[in-house]
């Protein structure tokens, strides 16, 4: 069974601000870790002349969608998750 804190951000962040006792520094540094992101999941067509495997799409997640107006390039760790190939545990 795999545990992702991710599944219970909103349950945490709108817990903190029942925290009343806790100084206000530390409910920021506690939002600030959890880390909840407002933003787009985006895909990009990929060139099946350039792409090794049988991936059509790149799907990336941003937070400031006005900024990829000018994108030209991505760049792609060689370690990367891929739905045709598993996850090493």
């Amino acid at each position: 069974m795999v545990l992702k804190i991710t599944n219970y951000s909103q349950d945490l962040l709108s817990a903190l601000d029942q925290l009343d006792r806790w100084p206000e520094k530390v409910r920021l540094m506690q939002k600030n870790w959890i880390g909840r992101s407002e933003g787009l999941l985006l895909r990009f067509a990929l060139d099946p002349k350039t792409v090794p495997t049988t991936e059509s799409e790149l799907e990336v997640f941003t937070t400031r969608p006005d900024t990829l107006f000018g994108a030209k390039f991505m760049a792609v760790a060689p370690i990367i998750y891929s739905p045709s190939r598993p996850r090493r545990k």
